[in-house]
């Protein structure tokens, strides 16, 4: 049965398996409706995530780029509307293929939080 069920899954997952790599844009635009910042002349894709359901201590993650890439990081909140956990403010710093998160407030590592840190690549 343990095979079966295997097997299955594999089939599964490889059917709705996407094909090659997604193309994601980002775009902002200013009051006036002009561009400030434009990700979608090149490939964009997000290569690391990581959800976090309580404040951790300032951490790096080193990445694998290659020449003419560029790292950006982003942070979201997704938890409910009104809750109780903090929203988990971390600042990045990117240098060279490393990204380190900082949380803002020292005072709230350790805290319940729902928040998701992401790192993508642009070329």
């Amino acid at each position: 049965m343990g095979r079966l069920i295997k097997w299955l899954k594999e089939k599964l997952t490889s059917f709705f398996r996407k094909k090659g790599d997604t193309v994601t844009a980002i775009q902002i635009f200013d009051e006036h409706g002009e561009t400030v910042a434009d990700l979608s002349t090149g490939l964009t894709k997000i290569i690391w995530t990581k959800e976090l359901t309580t404040i951790e201590p300032e951490f790096s993650v080193k990445t694998d780029i290659y020449e003419g890439q560029k790292l950006f990081a982003l942070r979201e909140y997704y938890g409910t509307c009104g809750s109780n956990d903090y929203e988990g403010d971390y600042v990045s710093y990117i240098n060279g293929d490393t990204v380190t998160f900082a949380p803002l407030g020292k005072a709230y590592i350790g805290r319940p939080c729902q928040v998701k840190l992401m790192i993508g690549v642009c070329e």
